[in-house]
């Protein structure tokens, strides 16, 4: 069986940094039908951008990909007062395929035609370095569509690289690549700016 070992992200370059690829700290994983991912250097300390990363209410103020994640009962029926991501919860995402134009903040209406909601599972939450994030599209079988995404931060020449991505599969997998694959990846690229906009901003 093939595993996905290394992938062509889109890597956001940074002026006045190495041109040496940053390594990868995401793990191996099938390679399923199409993925979407991108990667950035933030100039701001690791623990800073975990932070926001799993910060999800504040998602509205600053990422126009993922407009909100929020943490469900298992039933998918109500939030979750504490909204500390874990291993086993659910998660609800409002997306926008394409994104917002950014910047945003929470003000910033959706378009409600490239709105798109998807009932996630949170796998891992792994910390310290390499500091890790997953979740997966539940409760679709696997074999309907499956699709999994890794988030991961490392320290490279004192500055943090993100690096993300989502692999698609199942028999549903081709038609989600005809419709949505391009805004997909419009967002994970977004979504990789915007974080290291609002990591370098914020005091």
């Amino acid at each position: 069986m093939f595993f996905l070992r290394t992938l062509p992200f889109f890597f956001l370059g940074v002026a006045g940094v190495s041109a040496q690829t940053p390594p990868s700290h995401l793990p191996d994983v099938e390679p399923g039908y199409f993925n979407a991912s991108a990667s950035i250097l933030i100039n701001a300390p690791i623990e800073k951008v975990w932070q926001i990363l799993l910060d999800f209410p504040a998602y509205p103020e600053w990422n126009p990909f993922a407009r909100q994640q929020v943490i469900y009962d298992k039933w998918f029926l109500k939030p979750l007062e504490d909204q500390t991501a874990r291993e086993g919860l659910n998660m609800i995402i409002t997306s926008q395929i394409p994104p917002l134009e950014g910047p945003v903040n929470a003000d910033t209406p959706n378009n409600l035609l490239n709105t798109r909601y998807s009932g996630e599972n949170i796998t891992h939450v792994n910390t310290p370095e390499p500091y890790q994030v997953a979740w997966k599209f539940h409760p679709s079988p696997d074999f309907a569509l499956s699709a999994e995404r890794w988030s991961a931060l490392s320290v490279f020449e004192g500055q943090t690289f993100y690096e993300s991505r989502e692999v698609f599969g199942g028999l549903l997998a081709p038609a989600v690549e005809v419709t949505q694959a391009d805004g997909l990846r419009k967002g994970f690229l977004a979504q990789a700016k915007a974080l290291k906009d609002r990591a370098e901003g914020l005091p």
